[in-house]
């Protein structure tokens, strides 16, 4: 369905717009869309969000006061925040892959769970095209440099695609300069991206893929002793499948392996001198898959519905320095998650002005095996209470167009997030804030409802006015 007729806040940034835009990482680029924040307000070029736990992670229309993401991000419809944290690695996003993006503001937990409290953001990227070669080179200021070299080939019924991204910057002082001292310097960093894409069409109604995909990143977070490097591979793989009787299947499998190494620093009142104060090393590992059916039954009603699982695994291993510069303990934090959920969906049509969307969604996820362990001063283990929650998200939706050009639309939904594991286990830092985490924490919800004009008077111009 076209996206001004669809019931819901939508907004599609092309090829072209995205290429016009001047932005050099995601982040910037989505600033533009009406309700996207992230909970810095600096750009992931010089913000690590591993550094700071209100760094990077993502929200549309204000939703959620800090801390993890409350909008989910999808790559080809799978979910690319961080199943540690819930934050995002912006650079594995580079801009040259992308076809689209298209941003559905609103609770959307009825079809994608977890996250999506706030939205979704599900980037697009291109697909493999015959013979082609790509390279571009740019520079700008602050010594940044974005080089990107792909290709791609279609060999009978297969296609393959591979790219490779280098982005450099050397950053600005982060420091306002009137609290600046001698320790503070430029905040850059390096991000370097591989992908690779393998597809097979053995007929015209069915394809098969396989990607995979490599992002390594190295940060000075302002000061010799503030640095980051993270290390993430990906792999996925599926297919479709149009069968005789108008259904549309969809299969995904993939996982995640992560690892961030962090330290963090105490900072004297001139900003003279620093020490160390904590180092960190913070792996983890997670796999999932969906399952989705679509079908259209009669002439008016669209019914899809699907089946969904991830299993995250993550543990935080620390080293805490006193001011002497003693080892004052090694503490190792972990836990394990699991989320399975079954949703449905029917999208009525009862008359070529009118659509009505009405969706469920079941989902259960536990909390397992959690632990904060102090193995060497005092040697205790505190251990997290499981939770083991089954929660369900409804969502009714429509549209109706008033005049050619003109159509209201509204919502009433209920959404949930559940609390992540590094909310749970890890502690961080930020000059001299404490994050500390909370054993106690419980899953989010949100109860709302919203209703739209939009209005398009023009093919080259669209204007959507709303009221939430």
């Amino acid at each position: 369905m076209p996206e001004g007729e669809v019931p819901a806040s939508v907004t599609v940034l092309t090829r072209d717009g995205i290429a016009q835009s001047g932005a050099v990482v995601m982040d910037d680029l989505l600033r533009q869309i009406p309700g996207f924040n992230t909970f810095r307000r600096s750009s992931s070029l010089v913000t690590a969000p591993q550094q700071d736990p209100e760094a990077q992670g993502v929200t549309l229309r204000g939703i959620g006061p800090g801390g993890a993401s409350r909008a989910l991000v999808l790559l080809d419809g799978i979910p690319v925040n961080d199943a540690f944290g819930g934050f995002l690695y912006w650079g594995e996003l580079p801009l040259e892959s992308i076809e689209r993006i298209e941003v559905v503001r609103g609770g959307g937990s009825n079809l994608w769970g977890s996250f999506a409290l706030g939205g979704v953001i599900n980037i697009i990227t291109k697909a493999p095209e015959k013979r082609f070669m790509h390279a571009k080179l740019s520079g700008g200021n602050l010594g940044t440099t974005d080089d990107t070299l792909s290709c791609s080939d279609v060999i009978g019924p297969f296609r393959v695609g591979l790219q490779g991204n280098f982005l450099h910057t050397d950053g600005y002082n982060i420091i306002a300069p009137f609290q600046r001292g001698p320790i503070d310097q430029d905040s850059g960093s390096e991000h370097k991206t591989f992908n690779g894409r393998l597809e097979y069409s053995p007929a015209s109604n069915s394809s098969l893929y396989l990607q995979g995909s490599f992002y390594t990143e190295a940060r000075n977070n302002g000061t010799p002793l503030r640095t980051s490097t993270t290390d993430r591979g990906f792999v996925a793989g599926g297919g479709t499948l149009n069968t005789a009787d108008g259904s549309k299947w969809q299969l995904n499998i993939f996982s995640h392996l992560t690892t961030f190494n962090e330290q963090f620093s105490r900072i004297n009142d001139s900003r003279t001198s620093e020490s160390t104060q904590q180092i960190q090393e913070v792996p983890s590992t997670d796999v999932g898959g969906n399952l989705t059916w679509a079908r259209s039954f009669s002439a008016n009603h669209l019914l899809t519905t699907g089946t969904d699982f991830r299993l995250i695994d993550g543990e935080s291993r620390d080293t805490f320095v006193d001011p002497a510069g003693t080892i004052a303990e090694h503490r190792l934090s972990r836990g394990e998650q699991t989320f399975f959920g079954f949703f449905v969906q029917d999208l009525y049509t009862p008359n070529p002005r009118l659509d009505v969307a009405l969706g469920i969604r079941l989902d259960h996820y536990k909390i397992f095996h959690g632990s904060v362990t102090s193995p060497v001063t005092n040697p205790k283990v505190i251990s997290i209470p499981d939770q083991d929650r089954t929660v369900i998200s409804p969502k009714l939706a429509f549209r109706y167009e008033l005049f050619d050009a003109l159509a209201v639309r509204g919502a009433g939904y209920r959404a949930f997030r559940a609390p992540t594991l590094s909310e749970l286990t890890r502690e961080s830092s930020v000059e001299r804030l404490r994050f500390l985490p909370n054993r106690f924490l419980g899953p989010e919800f949100l109860e709302g409802g919203e209703i739209g004009v939009d209005y398009a008077g023009l093919s080259v111009f669209r204007r959507r006015a709303q009221i939430t």
